[in-house]
């Protein structure tokens, strides 16, 4: 591995990929450790490592002093992924990252949505014979949960104020205070799309519109969908698309994490983006 190659990676995660700083700074550590790694081996460069090197590097990892958890070393492993992933879009000929496996965990996986489960989810509350702006309300709920990975509690506080049109982010307020989140390409449009179908003044993001409600009947005293309602709305989508998984908005939320992980966002980051510092169960998700 060349200083050539790691600066010009680090460069494309925070310049091309957005990447925070902090992403950054702990991708380049552990580049430097796998660095330390590879000038004591009998490869010496990333081009020729196989998987038995990688078993080798594996095996440094867990002898090192002070001990690194299982987690801390798939850290490491996850860099060199994406390190490689990103040499061989470059024309090099180095180890398929996915041939690099990660550390098992004691914990049990989390069950995680499909993709191809995740689309007909989505496309589902157009299929049902209801009213647009109810379809336009359902379809945008789950998009903002698939995006940001917002708790329902989270999802049932949005207010119209803190959607963001021009920067495809929305305002959460929690305990933990606010954040701002981005939304994806699909969820800004369809929030876009729901809001333009709305009369009423109410403030709140998401509402009722069901039993022949109304403009003209919506009370000024009306709260926003209950997170019981949010529940319910993923569940009868989850039964429309025909998905045999049990899908719930905490596995939608498990889905987001999971993103941010394969993408190598730190820890921490995805801790704050989920609003949960002490979720400890995000180590499950790699």
């Amino acid at each position: 591995m060349t200083q050539e190659q790691a600066v010009a990676f680090l460069d494309y995660l925070g310049r091309i990929k957005n990447r925070s700083d902090k992403t950054v700074a702990n991708y380049k550590f552990y580049l430097e450790r796998f660095a330390e790694w590879l000038s004591g081996s009998s490869v010496k460069k990333i081009e020729k490592i196989k998987e038995k090197h990688i078993l080798d590097y594996k095996t440094w990892l867990k002898k090192r002093k002070p001990r690194l958890s299982k987690e801390t070393r798939n850290y490491h492993l996850i860099a060199l992924r994406n390190f490689l992933k990103y040499l061989a879009r470059n024309g090099a000929n180095c180890l398929y990252y996915n041939k690099i496996k990660l550390f098992k965990t004691t914990k049990k996986p989390i069950e995680m949505v499909e993709l191809s489960e995740l689309a007909s989810l989505l496309d589902a509350p157009l299929r049902l014979d209801s009213e647009k702006i109810i379809k336009l309300r359902d379809k945008a709920i789950l998009e903002v949960l698939v995006s940001t990975g917002l708790k329902v509690s989270e999802i049932a506080q949005l207010e119209i104020d803190g959607f963001l049109s021009k920067s495809n982010s929305i305002v959460s307020y929690s305990k933990l205070g606010k954040r701002k989140l981005a939304l994806s390409n699909q969820a800004a449009h369809g929030l876009s799309e729901y809001l333009a179908l709305r009369a009423d003044k109410l403030p709140y993001l998401f509402i009722s519109h069901d039993k022949g409600t109304s403009s003209r009947t919506i009370n000024k005293n009306q709260k926003g969908l209950s997170p019981r309602s949010i529940e319910r709305i993923v569940k009868k989508y989850q039964q429309v698309a025909g998905i045999d998984k049990i899908i719930t908005p905490n596995l939608l939320r498990h889905y987001y994490a999971k993103k941010l992980i394969m993408r190598g966002d730190h820890i921490d980051l995805i801790k704050q983006k989920l609003g949960n510092t002490a979720d400890n169960s995000i180590d499950q998700y790699k």
